[in-house]
C-alpha cells in the first residue's frame, strides 16, 4: 500500500514562477500513486486555512455596522458567520449567492473590512487562528492537502509589501504558521527562477491589463514601495526583486522539510521530473 507521512504540501514562489503548474503536477503525482489529496490554488474561496474575499468585524464593529445600515440589518445577519466574538462575512461568495439582495453599496461597505486589509496584528491573529483550526481538522483525516502560495506569499505581502515591517516580524509570522501545522509534517516546495528580469517581463506580457495595474498599485503605492519612492512598472520590478531576496532569506532560515525547484526555462517535463525526485523520497510503497 502506498503511503505518505506528509499531510500538507506547500508550494511557494513569486508571480510567474510556475507555482500553479507545480501545484497541479504534485496533485497529478499523488493521484497516480492513488493517494487521496485536495488541491487549493490561490484565490480559492473555500480555502480551509486562508481567508480570501472574507471580511471580519469584532463585536463593537459589527454592532456599529448594523446600526449604521438598518436597511441592510436582516440581510447582513443572514450572511454573517459568528465564531466566538468574531464576525465573518464571505462577501464574494455571498454576492454570487444573493445577487438580487446584495447591492453594490453593501458590497463596498463590507469589503472595506477584508481580512487582508486589516491592521497587521489583527490580520496575523485571524490567519494563525484559522490555520490552527485547519491543522486540528486535517490531523484526523487520511488526506494530503496541497496549498499554493498562502504560507510565505500572503504574510510577506501583508507585512512587508503592504506595511514595510522588518524582516523579524515577517519571519515570525511565517514561523507561527509553521508551528501550528508541524503535526501535519509539511513539505515546502519553492519554485525558483534564475532570471528575474525575464520572468517579470513574461508576466507583464501574459497577464491582463487589469491584473497589471492592480499589481503595480499594490507594489508601489503602499508599504515598501511607497517608503522608497518607487513608481510605475520599474518601481514594481524593484519591489519584485526585493520580495524575492526576502523570500530566499526566509526559505534558508525555515527549519522544515523544504526543497527548491528550479523552473528556469518553463520546461514542464523537467519540472515534473524535479518534483518527482523530491517527492518520491516521502512516499512509501
Amino acid at each position: 500500500m502506498v503511503k505518505i507521512e506528509n499531510k500538507l504540501i506547500i508550494v511557494e514562489g513569486l508571480p510567474g514562477f510556475g507555482k500553479t503548474t507545480a501545484a497541479k503536477i504534485i496533485k497529478n503525482i499523488l493521484d497516480d500513486f492513488e493517494i487521496e489529496n485536495e488541491l487549493f490554488l490561490e484565490g480559492n474561496l473555500d480555502h480551509p486555512a486562508d481567508y480570501d474575499k472574507v471580511t471580519h468585524f469584532n463585536i463593537k464593529e459589527y454592532k456599529k455596522l448594523l446600526s449604521d445600515y438598518p436597511e441592510y440589518k436582516s440581510f447582513i445577519k443572514k450572511i454573517t458567520e459568528k465564531i466566538n466574538e468574531d464576525f465573518f462575512i464571505h462577501y464574494h461568495k455571498q454576492k454570487s449567492k444573493y445577487q438580487d439582495d446584495f447591492s453594490d453599496e453593501i458590497y463596498e461597505i463590507i469589503s472595506k473590512n477584508d481580512v487582508y486589509e486589516l491592521p497587521f496584528k489583527k490580520n496575523k491573529r485571524l490567519i494563525v487562528n484559522n490555520w490552527n483550526k485547519f491543522s486540528k481538522t486535517a490531523s484526523s483525516e487520511n488526506k494530503v492537502y496541497i496549498f499554493e502560495c498562502c504560507f510565505i506569499q500572503n504574510p510577506v505581502t501583508v507585512s512587508l509589501i503592504r506595511d514595510n515591517k522588518n524582516f523579524k516580524e515577517t519571519f515570525n509570522y511565517i514561523t507561527e504558521l509553521l508551528d501550528v501545522v508541524r503535526n501535519l509534517n509539511p513539505i515546502l516546495f519553492y519554485i525558483d527562477q534564475e532570471d528575474l528580469d525575464f520572468t517579470f517581463k513574461k508576466i507583464v506580457n501574459e497577464r491582463s491589463q487589469e491584473w497589471l495595474v492592480s499589481f503595480i498599485d499594490y507594489y508601489t503605492k503602499q508599504g515598501y514601495g511607497l517608503d522608497n519612492n518607487l513608481t510605475g512598472l520599474k518601481g514594481a520590478l524593484e519591489v519584485f526583486k526585493y520580495r524575492y531576496s526576502i523570500e530566499n532569506k526566509i526559505f534558508k532560515k525555515l527549519k522544515m522539510n523544504k526543497n527548491i525547484i528550479n523552473n528556469t526555462g518553463y520546461n514542464k517535463k523537467q519540472l515534473k521530473k524535479n518534483i518527482v525526485e523530491k517527492l518520491e523520497n516521502n512516499i512509501n510503497n
